[in-house]
């Protein structure tokens, strides 16, 4: 517990530093990064034809992949970096199996993983730049407070008042109380972003949506815990001590991030 506290006394500083300071290439050649060593971890939990690839040949390669991806270069950049990354899986896994059957194993994962991971999450960028780039850092400090608050009292709240397991054959320490006291913690960010941002308009409204976010958060949470566990891994890697991997930190951000970015699309 405590090498976890003293992680997120380290990340939490350096993630709002560089939500508020970094210009939009560096910010998102950051993203780009994060994406590449979570779809490493994620490419670990799977037999795929990267497990007999050099692992600095697949980050390399699915960076240079989502670099195209995530900033946009020129009209159908993301497509591009999409369909290169597919037909060179495609082909690597044509070449070296044996069998049909292990073709579409060995390429759907990785193709699977590059689209969840890189197109999804990658609208951070637009969320802090593409909605009103003004107030583009407070939307996604907030976007990530439906998370951190959430994850936070859903933990607090599961261990005291915790009794009835939510979904004991994916992750035996959830609850059901636990999950009402995420929501419910994601439910007051929504009020704060209302008055916050928007001169207190439709505060219920805006504490469904937290409800929405946290709820569609636990459900990227319980994804990803469905993987590990079919790959009978405890954490995607070791890399942040006492939190485990990159993927494990975001999982509960990568289908909230395109959902948080078009839903306030619609208020501006």
């Amino acid at each position: 517990m405590l090498t976890r506290i003293i992680s997120a006394l380290c990340l939490i500083p350096l993630v709002i530093a560089t939500i508020f300071l970094a210009p939009r290439p560096l910010f998102a050649l950051i993203v780009n990064g994060i994406c590449t060593f979570a779809l490493w971890e994620f490419l670990r939990l799977g037999d795929t034809i990267f497990s007999r690839i050099p692992p600095w040949f697949t980050l390399v390669f699915a960076f240079a992949c989502g670099g195209l991806v995530v900033h946009p270069w020129f009209e159908g950049h993301a497509v591009l970096g999409l369909v290169l990354f597919v037909l060179t899986v495609s082909t690597l896994a044509v070449a070296r199996s044996r069998a049909p059957g292990e073709v579409l194993v060995r390429a759907v994962w990785p193709a699977m993983g590059f689209f969840y991971l890189f197109l999804f999450f990658s609208y951070v960028i637009d969320i802090r730049f593409g909605l009103r780039p003004e107030i583009g850092a407070a939307l996604l400090v907030f976007f990530l407070c439906f998370q951190w608050v959430g994850d936070t009292l859903a933990y607090f709240v599961g261990r005291t008042l915790g009794r009835h397991p939510l979904a004991p054959a994916i992750s035996p320490k959830k609850t059901i109380e636990g999950t009402f006291g995420g929501l419910l913690g994601s439910a007051l960010v929504g009020v704060a972003l209302s008055f916050t941002l928007f001169d207190g308009r439709a505060p219920l409204a805006f504490a469904g949506f937290g409800i929405a976010m946290g709820g569609l958060g636990q459900l990227g949470d319980l994804l990803e815990s469905q993987f590990k566990r079919t790959a009978g891994v405890k954490d995607s890697s070791n890399l942040i001590p006492g939190h485990g991997g990159v993927l494990d930190r975001i999982d509960s951000l990568i289908l909230t991030a395109p959902v948080f970015y078009f839903c306030l699309k619609l208020f501006f």
